[in-house]
């Protein structure tokens, strides 16, 4: 429960959605939040007879038939509190606007799961025009704010997922122990580009999401994909401050590097390759990873105790973490007892072909280079998996015959 300090406020301004729940809804949510994800009311399930699936339809169409009261004593509500002076104008659009988000993201559902000329999706239809039909200036008045507004951004996504579904395809990939799937997101946004039923703010909004998609997985989408989507991006919309909140978010540099870059603890540059050479004549057992990877933070006691096991033997424990903020990096290394000569971190993940080579799309990863300094293995036991990895580490550090 907000409260504003600085001015008076009506209460059902202030905490409007809660109030509406409250005073409104005809169940402990609003329909209209109900019928769009009936999983709010699980707790309910244990004391229905019904199957899962038909306990959720009966959720769902019991929400719609609600919606058109519920609407109603909502907008009542509004125009009451604006009329009385105790609303603003730009909140009561701003309220109407995320009622018709919702509505519309609610019909996009239904679309695709049933025939729209059923009940369910006449009746979200019937109340979405007669919004449109009573508050007109609802589609002019659309402007960047829309930006900000979480139920518009929802039933955005929603409508490009329908429409786009079988145009734009999901790409898979497979490691040892681990999979992933991603959606073509180059594609999408070339499909997006191309679309002539979305406004321009609407496009904005879709390829601002799309391009961020993009940068965000470099295992996934080669550096000369992410370079031409962000500058695509960038000469669709001329709009320099999400550009450059795309490229701060993610380190964006219009240079691409041959080498892995590093920084080590001490706030000193290298490079891999300037690190394996400090190292040939031993074998390297290199650890990628992160302070926010749950799994890598699980293998690091099994490191450690490997580390103690194979002190004799001439192995060299490397770690190189993704982090992006030094900060974080650090503080891990502290808590989880690391040596700190051993541990560097990635500067240039989003711009080095050399990253990129490694084809590390999943961490942990562990790899193994052999006396002469070659990479000998791109996916090597993890420590937890001692004997295999102990195994792995004897074929190399063993003196030649």
């Amino acid at each position: 429960i907000a409260s504003i300090l600085n001015r008076a406020e009506e209460n059902a301004v202030t905490n409007f959605s809660l109030y509406v729940r409250d005073s409104i809804s005809l169940s402990e949510y609003t329909a209209d939040r109900i019928a769009g994800s009936p999983l709010i009311l699980m707790h309910k399930r244990e004391a229905s007879e019904l199957p899962l699936v038909d306990f959720f339809d009966s959720v769902k169409y019991k929400a719609i038939a609600d919606i058109p009261l519920e609407l109603t004593l909502e907008i009542e509500l509004l125009e009451s509190l604006a009329g009385n002076g105790q609303m603003p104008d730009a909140i009561l659009q701003y309220r109407i606007q995320n009622s018709l988000r919702y509505l519309q993201r609610l019909a996009v559902g239904l679309a695709v799961d049933e025939d729209k000329e059923s009940g369910a999706y006449q009746v979200v239809e019937g109340q979405i025009k007669q919004l449109k039909d009573r508050f007109p200036q609802l589609e002019s008045q659309r402007n960047d704010s829309l930006l900000a507004n979480a139920a518009y951004r929802a039933y955005l996504s929603n409508s490009i997922r329908v429409e786009f579904r079988n145009k734009v395809k999901m790409l898979e990939f497979k490691s040892k122990g681990a999979g992933r799937r991603s959606v073509d997101y180059p594609r999408k946004y070339d499909s997006i580009r191309v679309s002539t039923h979305m406004s321009p703010l609407e496009k904005k909004v879709a390829q601002f999401a799309t391009t961020e998609a993009i940068l965000s997985q470099p295992g996934i989408f080669p550096i000369e994909d992410r370079l031409k989507y962000l500058t695509r991006f960038k000469n669709d919309f001329q709009d320099s401050t999400m550009v450059n909140t795309l490229m701060n978010r993610y380190d964006v540099q219009f240079i691409i590097d041959d080498e892995i870059k590093l920084v080590g603890t001490d706030g000193k540059p290298t490079t891999l390759n300037a690190l394996i050479a400090k190292h040939i004549g031993k074998v390297i057992y290199v650890d990628y990873w992160a302070s926010w990877c749950g799994p890598c933070i699980r293998e690091m006691p099994y490191s450690k105790a490997l580390q103690k096991a194979t002190a004799s033997e001439e192995v060299i424990y490397i770690y190189l973490s993704k982090d992006e903020k030094g900060n974080s990096w650090k503080n891990a290394i502290k808590n989880l007892g690391l040596a700190t000569d051993r541990n560097y971190r990635i500067t240039n993940a989003q711009n080095s072909i050399g990253f990129e080579e490694m084809g590390i799309l999943f961490i942990p990863r562990y790899m193994v280079y052999d006396r002469s300094g070659k990479l000998v293995n791109t996916d090597a036991p993890r420590p937890s998996d001692s004997l295999a990895l102990k195994a792995e580490l004897a074929r190399y550090s063993s003196p030649a015959k």
